[in-house]
């Protein structure tokens, strides 16, 4: 990109203002959007600034602009967990998210709740240590068929922290967690 250098004495008075003798303005760009200015200005000398500072001002001007987008992105990213999180935690369904070995990788409050298990505690189990005996023995089965189709319904019978039973409908989607298979 080239950039030019205007110098102009300011015509326009602002109250409570000293017009400069001269100024320096670069764009602040990410991609092709120009998303504000960088500039100096210079109250005594019209002659303050020359082609070197304008090379060094748009050098700069390159980095401040990706520092911006940065934290652009890092605020979508942040509000992103945020909505994230507050939809997984206040779920009224118990979620599970478990690996293709069973091992639980998240569980929410609601699960928890429904199983009277802590948080730690289901962490530490695998899924089919929260099913029935009798269901237990269907669950890699049931983890194959879900790799293996993207998403899978059935029904089975969990087994509460207390031994008693709740029966339970599963609705299963295939995601990636953490670049693997869950």
């Amino acid at each position: 990109m080239r950039y030019s250098i205007n110098v102009k004495k300011a015509k326009k008075k602002i109250p409570g203002c000293t017009p400069s003798e001269t100024w320096l303005g670069v764009p602040l760009k990410i991609e092709q959007s120009i998303i504000g200015v960088m500039a100096v200005q210079s109250y005594d000398d019209a002659n303050s600034y020359d082609q070197t500072d304008l090379e060094f001002m748009a050098s700069v001007a390159d980095q401040v602009a990706l520092a911006i987008d940065h934290k652009r992105s890092e605020e979508t990213f942040r509000e992103s967990e945020e909505k994230y999180k507050l939809l997984f935690e206040s779920a009224g369904d118990g979620i599970f998210i478990h690996d293709m070995e069973a091992r639980m990788l998240a569980v929410n409050p609601t699960a928890c709740k429904l199983l009277g298990y802590s948080h730690t505690e289901l962490m530490s189990m695998t899924i089919d240590q929260v099913d029935t005996p009798e269901e237990a023995k269907h669950a890699s089965d049931r983890i194959v068929q879900l790799m293996e189709r993207g998403h899978f319904t059935f029904e089975t019978v969990h087994q509460r922290k207390d031994g008693s039973f709740i029966p339970t409908d599963v609705t299963a989607r295939r995601i990636s967690w953490e670049n693997k298979p869950a």
